[in-house]
């Protein structure tokens, strides 16, 4: 998918239908920072935003992908070609998605297996606020791990994803970390502090949640 050429189209078939960049983002659910960026050839369309981005533009998927109005005799064989396209584009995306969320899952891993101090246990981080951005950093690690293996690319499929996944990913870091305590402090005078800070990633996990589900419901009121 070429983004010089689709961002042109984008842009042709917007001022056809006389649509600003904004009006054209709204009735997609996107920002016009995207629809500037498609326009501008800084970036490509998600293919989960072909079709509804079709729909407003008033032509068919496979028009958008040939980036051109196709008489009939040709519509058989660029469908074919672009089908082939996209098939590739998306094999290649997944890999590389997976891999970065791999990655970042198991960067998660190391920190957390690593966090073996004692006393502490490297979690509170600044105890006199209650802030504790050791299990933030965590908590934001293993969801970005999980929406890259996803594939997830869109706002609302990144917003699904999360709702479904953050407090199970909560859970399993706080556990981890108790279990983590638990085995590593000699000293026991700093225990229930430290148990209490292990569980920050859990209501890291439950503010988030809400935070996606206000999004979600603004969404779906638009």
């Amino acid at each position: 998918m070429n983004a010089n050429n689709i961002g042109e189209f984008i842009q042709q078939l917007r001022k056809e239908k006389g649509l600003t960049q904004k009006e054209l983002a709204e009735q997609i659910g996107m920002s016009d920072k995207t629809i500037s960026k498609w326009e501008n050839g800084n970036s490509v369309p998600d293919t989960s935003m072909l079709v509804p981005l079709s729909k407003v533009l008033d032509i068919s998927v496979n028009e958008l992908l040939s980036c051109e109005k196709l008489p009939p005799e040709d519509y058989s064989k660029k469908a074919e070609e672009n089908i082939m396209m996209l098939m590739k584009e998306k094999e290649q995306q997944k890999k590389g998605s997976i891999f970065i969320g791999v990655a970042l899952v198991l960067i998660g891993i190391i920190l957390l297996l690593g966090n073996t101090e004692k006393g502490y246990s490297g979690l509170l981080i600044y105890p006199y606020y209650f802030f504790d951005l050791f299990s933030l950093i965590l908590v934001v690690l293993f969801a970005a791990g999980v929406i890259f293996v996803s594939g997830a690319r869109s706002k609302q499929n990144i917003l699904r994803i999360l709702s479904k996944t953050i407090i199970p990913i909560g859970t399993v870091i706080s556990v981890a970390s108790v279990v983590i305590v638990l085995g590593t402090m000699e000293e026991t005078s700093c225990l229930g502090i430290n148990l209490a800070v292990s569980m920050i990633a859990f209501l890291y996990a439950c503010m988030i949640k809400i935070v996606v589900e206000l999004m979600i419901q603004l969404d779906r009121q638009r």
